[in-house]
């Protein structure tokens, strides 16, 4: 009976090692099979649909990060947000072994028409040329330093009058958008006085160094009453005094 006893625990010793023994060995299988995944599964990695650069491109670029090495998905995010045009980037994994991945795109409001041309979405990053983009019907920002060291590509702009200038653009562009659509030129001044210049006819508005919004708030609520008028039926407007815009309209 003894002996019984013995064979019994020796045979659960057995079968308690080789149960250790098989999750161990089912856990490394998974991961190398994880990782073997990760280098063969290109194919199944889907993007959403984008609007200022073709998918194409952004599918291309993913995919070439993702043949360089297995990605942890934070760092899978960090590397995809590096490309200038891509803002910000969701990857989620869909069973058994699909990954969708969800891009945020930077959308330029302007650009500088340096060589090549430059473009700058609403927080002043840096976005390079892309013939795509190149068709998009955009303000020039002009009077700006040329020197390409102040435009690093995905970074932001390092000029403080570019900044400034982008910061006023897209308040414009968020607020007052018939507006924004009717800019076919805008600058600082040598003074540092913000100026733009309307697509139609074209018609110089001034704004000066200060109380920018307000004098911006001010131009919207004269066109509401220049009905059916409009901005364009001036040479220019200067809206640099108080309580008072100076006109000068044009002659038919």
């Amino acid at each position: 009976m003894i002996k019984n006893k013995k064979g019994i625990l020796n045979l659960e010793g057995i079968i308690e090692i080789n149960l250790v023994l098989f999750i161990v060995l089912t856990i490394f299988f998974s991961f190398s099979w994880s990782r073997y995944n990760n280098k063969n599964r290109l194919s199944d990695i889907r993007i959403s649909d984008t609007k200022i650069n073709k998918r194409t491109l952004y599918e291309d670029y993913i995919q070439k990060l993702f043949e360089k090495e297995s990605f942890s998905y934070p760092s899978f995010i960090k590397s995809i947000e590096t490309h200038p045009y891509i803002k910000a980037a969701r990857v989620s994994k869909h069973f058994p072994d699909k990954i969708f991945i969800e891009i945020i795109e930077r959308d330029p409001i302007v650009f500088l028409n340096t060589n090549p041309k430059i473009f700058l979405d609403e927080e002043g990053y840096v976005l390079p040329y892309q013939e795509s983009i190149s068709k998009i019907d955009l303000p020039i920002m002009t009077n700006i330093n040329p020197n390409h060291n102040l435009y690093p590509n995905g970074e932001k702009v390092l000029s403080e009058k570019v900044v400034e200038c982008i910061s006023w653009l897209a308040l414009i562009n968020k607020n007052y958008k018939n507006l924004y659509n009717n800019i076919s030129e805008i600058k600082m001044s040598s003074t540092d006085e913000m100026e733009i210049i309307l697509t139609e006819n074209p018609t110089n508005i001034y704004f000066g160094q200060t109380k920018l919004r307000a004098r911006i708030e001010n131009l919207v609520q004269f066109q509401k009453l220049l009905d059916p008028k409009k901005l364009s039926d001036f040479y220019y407007l200067d809206m640099r005094f108080e309580n008072q815009i100076i006109a000068k309209e044009r002659v038919l």
